[in-house]
């Protein structure tokens, strides 16, 4: 997409690798053995197929949620020593409202609860990165919130000894 704003072509590509999800009793309760499962090995695939792309010259945006304990053991397979991270915190209602306006259903019976969802994130993330309280932002006012201040959301990976 052209940014007009800062001049300049940004190629972003937007990988989504879907797998098995934990429930959220599982991830709360045993989050170690719910990454080193499926989790591990679709963070690993989706961060080597950026990995391509980033050597091929694009920007490379991988989405998912990765909270709590998680988000070590994800950090821990970035392939790059630098990065981007991005927290959107929305309230409860604001999720729920964007639920109702969703083609398809993230929370409810046998998935995640908004409340809980919420507890992981703020009770159990590490605050690094850049955290967004997106309530009452359209897409397009986070996107500029984020752009507009990419050292916040520079999160660097320590050394790593081979």
């Amino acid at each position: 997409m052209c940014n007009s704003t800062y001049g300049k072509w940004i190629y972003i590509l937007f990988l989504q690798v879907r797998i098995a999800q934990p429930s959220p009793a599982c991830l709360r309760e045993n989050q170690a053995t719910a990454v080193r499962g499926g989790g591990r090995i679709g963070y690993a695939g989706a961060l080597a197929v950026a990995d391509v792309f980033l050597n091929g010259s694009f920007d490379v945006v991988v989405e998912d949620v990765i909270i709590g304990g998680v988000l070590a053991d994800f950090l821990a397979l970035v392939p790059v020593p630098e990065f981007h991270l991005v927290f959107l915190d929305p309230d409860a209602a604001a999720i729920e409202w964007r639920e109702r306006e969703r083609d398809q259903l993230a929370y409810g019976p046998g998935r995640w609860s908004v409340g809980g969802l919420q507890a992981i994130l703020q009770e159990e993330t590490d605050r690094i990165g850049l955290w967004l309280d997106t309530s009452r932002q359209s897409a397009e006012q986070t996107v500029e919130a984020i752009l507009s201040d990419l050292d916040a959301s520079r999160v660097h990976v320590p050394t790593r000894a081979n």
